[in-house]
């Protein structure tokens, strides 16, 4: 049964085929999707898996799991969209065996991975699509996966929380379970789905600044920061998000007493103009490029090679997308934004449909507010880089690190400073990792009473 989970569980059929034959050395003529079953060729012993697993159902039918029943009715009644994800294509048959095929607004399963060309787990692609039909941005969406597959494409596609479910009598490997999952990248694991809280109604970060101040007590701060909706309002164009002299006082007022550090979309270069604040960290391109406050650069080596991919994107992205009236796209460094906040919103499948297309093998496509973004597809994002600046004091006393975002792309940074300081979300949003709320108005006045713990 290990074997099965790490290696076809999740996947597409003739992908988990190829997936397990490759863990034991064997390689076999691909064949085709004709092909008889059980015949020696990876479409062959697909189909002949395909065929015990129909005539199972239909000798014994689907039980579905009554927690999870109760869990989407919850999810239903607070008025969240519930998508059903497989990469079977047996998947009509088995959600009309178990009765659950009208629970699901959205279902994408192995015929439309067929159909639509989308990559089976762990590419992210399949979680990706639901959410595009939905309506939500990934980091507004959970992630519910018992497939190691799911749980990594989970992942990679910048879900806001993925929740693992490891029935009871699972192990993987002799391993505890739990741990394998959470090393694959789940951010809970549960044994079923009846305990887990789904709404969480967050207090003002402002009203709570004494019981923030006394868990920062004794302990090195670091204050994190996001620009565009944070430390300025959100505008029609980047280029108007300019920092406000009062709001630039007090950064600069809290960074002469702590480790401040700027955490942007933006190119590094734009941020350390646009900010203009010596004594802090600035990191661009969502933590892909740094420089530190003793004017040391850093940059995800890794990503360097993939630069000549982001030229091409770039290339046809502008030759597609000027035409649109409203729609920006905007070079940076290490990432290329499609802005989409002014165009008309019938236009708006047409400019994902283009993004999609632009994205070659090595880029990712990520979601903010009201942008899509090519990035290069790897380990990296805005929680990578605040880990990487913490681990710099660790080995000072306790850290207590506060993130403070408003962007979709901020929730991995919520996750990084989780456990460990706080989070806080500037604005609304139903679905976030954040302790705390905040209005963009209000900021100022936190910064400031926050230095009594400076």
């Amino acid at each position: 049964m290990a074997d099965y989970r790490r290696y076809v569980d999740g996947r597409e059929r003739y992908s988990g085929v190829r997936s397990f034959l490759l863990s034991r050395g064997i390689v076999l003529e691909e064949g085709t999707p004709d092909d008889d079953p059980g015949f020696d060729t990876v479409c062959g012993l697909g189909n002949r898996k395909n065929l015990l697993f129909m005539e199972r159902i239909s000798q014994r039918g689907v039980e579905p799991f009554g927690d999870t029943i109760e869990f989407i009715a919850r999810l239903k009644a607070m008025g969240a969209g519930v998508a059903l994800i497989s990469a079977s294509r047996n998947a009509s048959q088995v959600l009309d065996s178990a009765g659950v095929t009208g629970l699901f607004d959205v279902i994408v399963d192995g015929m439309d991975l067929e159909t639509k060309g989308i990559p089976g787990k762990p590419a992210p692609d399949i979680f990706l699509e639901a959410t595009w039909e939905l309506g939500v941005e990934p980091a507004r969406a959970i992630v519910v996966e018992d497939a190691i597959s799911g749980i990594r494409a989970g992942r990679r596609g910048g879900f806001g929380m993925i929740i693992a479910v490891a029935r009871e009598g699972r192990e993987e490997d002799g391993e505890v379970v739990r741990e394998v999952l959470l090393r694959e990248g789940a951010d809970l694991v549960v044994t079923d789905l009846s305990g887990v809280k789904l709404v969480k109604k967050l207090s003002s970060a402002l009203q709570q600044i004494d019981e923030i101040i006394r868990d920062a007590a004794g302990k090195t701060l670091l204050v994190f920061l996001d620009y565009d909706g944070t430390l300025t309002p959100i505008v029609e164009r980047p280029e108007d998000a300019r920092l406000s002299e009062e709001m630039r006082k007090r950064v600069t007022m809290l960074a002469a007493k702590c480790v401040v550090s700027i955490i942007s979309g933006r190119d590094l270069s734009e941020i350390q103009k646009m900010v203009g604040i010596k004594g802090v960290y600035y990191a661009g391109s969502h933590g892909f490029h740094l420089l530190t406050p003793e004017g040391v650069v850093w940059e995800k080596r890794e990503a360097e090679r993939l630069l000549p991919l982001l030229d091409r994107a770039e290339e046809r992205l502008h030759r597609k997308l000027s035409s649109i009236e409203g729609v920006l796209v905007e070079r940076k460094k290490y990432s290329i934004a499609v802005h989409y906040r002014r165009a008309d919103e019938k236009m708006i499948p047409r400019v994902k449909r283009e993004v999609e297309l632009a994205r070659e093998d090595g880029l990712r496509i990520s979601y903010a507010k009201k942008v899509f973004e090519l990035q290069p597809d790897i380990d990296w994002n805005k929680g990578r880089v605040v880990e990487m600046i913490m681990n710099e004091f660790n080995t000072e006393k306790d850290l207590f690190p506060i993130y403070i975002g408003d962007d979709l792309t901020d929730e991995d940074a919520f996750r990084a400073v989780k456990g460990v300081g706080c989070a806080i979300l500037v604005g609304e949003r139903d679905e976030t990792l954040a302790d705390y709320r905040l209005d963009q108005a209000d900021l100022g006045a936190f910064l400031e009473a926050l230095m009594r713990c400076c």
